[in-house]
């Protein structure tokens, strides 16, 4: 009776492995910044389709895109962007209602919208997020940043990282929002700048 070979062995346990689920988690702020005003609402986030996958990605390339197949998100990344970046701004922000996703919205209201057209793992181990938004009746608080975090970027810390990323963006759009709220020129930042931010 012939043996099936080893590789056939391990490959079959590794198909039959179940997926690893990952989600996003919210961050605790260093300090608040106040914007006073109308309550915030987290309106709309967008990603492009490629990055809109319940599976895990990383950009080895411009045209080289790898897939995990045992690595997933728990919901889709826009919605989880979403979620999370209500909840950092709403504990980032003082002197204002940050509403959350599904609550009721009536009356004036400072409504976000947030482009993400980066935001993956890369092949020097980085975690790339670059993203631009706009604030409904408050133009002095658009803006974008492009925000890196270096260091060894594996499978089981992605999702902690992407976590960090999005943390510091919703730190400058508060910041963003606390400067136009109190009508002060964006030109002496109180945070380091918004932009190419490296950690």
């Amino acid at each position: 009776m012939k043996r099936a070979p080893l590789w056939l062995f391990v490959f079959s346990l590794v198909a039959c492995a179940p997926p690893r689920y990952y989600t996003l988690a919210v961050q605790s702020p260093r300090h608040r910044e106040a914007a006073p005003g109308a309550p915030v609402s987290v309106a709309e986030v967008i990603l492009p389709p490629g990055l809109d996958r319940l599976s895990l990605t990383r950009f080895r390339s411009r045209t080289h895109v790898l897939v995990s197949a045992g690595a997933r998100w728990v919901s889709s990344p826009r919605k989880l962007c979403r979620e999370v970046l209500a909840e950092d701004l709403a504990q980032r922000l003082s002197e204002t209602v940050v509403l959350l996703p599904g609550e009721p919205v009536s009356g004036d209201l400072r409504a976000l919208r947030i482009v993400i057209d980066r935001f993956v793992a890369t092949k020097s181990h980085q975690i790339l997020l670059r993203a631009h938004w706009s604030v409904s009746g408050l133009a002095a608080a658009n803006g974008s940043a492009r925000i890196i975090f270096d260091g060894s970027i594996s499978t089981t810390t992605e999702a902690r990282v992407m976590s960090r990323a999005l943390a510091r963006l919703s730190s400058v759009i508060g910041w963003r929002l606390a400067q136009a709220s109190r009508n002060v020129a964006p030109a002496t930042p109180a945070l380091p700048p918004p932009h190419d931010t490296v950690f």
